[in-house]
Order: structure tokens, then sequence, then C-alpha cells
């Protein structure tokens, strides 16, 4: 008989070590992007990524198609979407207080 365990929780806090704070960044970086890459080509979805490096001072955009652009987000943002909660807003808040708690 097989036994379901319960799944471990991660305590989330930042990386002290510079070094492994720069190795941990450059990796993940990379998934968030094929992550947002396989969203849009998987789920045919306009898909903006960007992170800001604060460290080196440098904005990192992905964009699913050129003529999505931030411009177009503020957009949208603007748009009636936002005035009628037809979106979502995430933030660290929903990761540190154990879940998904906006939808």
């Amino acid at each position: 008989m097989k036994m379901l365990s319960k799944k471990k929780s991660i305590e989330y806090k930042e990386i002290e070590d510079p070094w492994n704070k720069t190795i941990t960044y450059n990796k993940r970086k990379r998934g968030f992007i094929k992550k947002g890459m396989e969203l849009s080509v998987l789920c045919g979805q306009q898909v903006l990524v960007a992170i800001y490096n604060k460290v080196n001072n440098k904005l990192v955009i992905y964009q699913s198609t050129p003529d999505f652009t931030p411009t177009e987000v503020n957009n949208l943002l603007s748009n009636e979407i936002t005035k009628t909660n037809m979106y979502e807003e995430h933030s660290n808040t929903d990761l540190l207080s154990g879940g998904n708690q906006k939808s």
C-alpha cells in the first residue's frame, strides 16, 4: 500500500551570499522566461515577462509577439478590463501567505 506524503512547505527568504544569489537569479530567470514562452506557444496566449535586476539596473523583457509591448499592457490596464475586475493581480504576499489567495 502506497502512503501519500504531505508536501514539505518551503520557507522563502532572500539568499544572503551574493555569488549564490547571482547564480540562482540567472538560472531562475531563464526558467521563468522559458515558462512564459511555453504558455504562449502551448496555450496561444499573449505573454509579457518583465524582470528588473536592481543590482545591475537592467530590465529584461520577453514579449511573445513584437506588438505585445509594455505600452500595450499599460493600455490594457487602463482599459475597461481593470474597471470591471476582469483581471488577476498577484504579489509576493500570495507566496508568503501559503498559497494562491487571489484568482
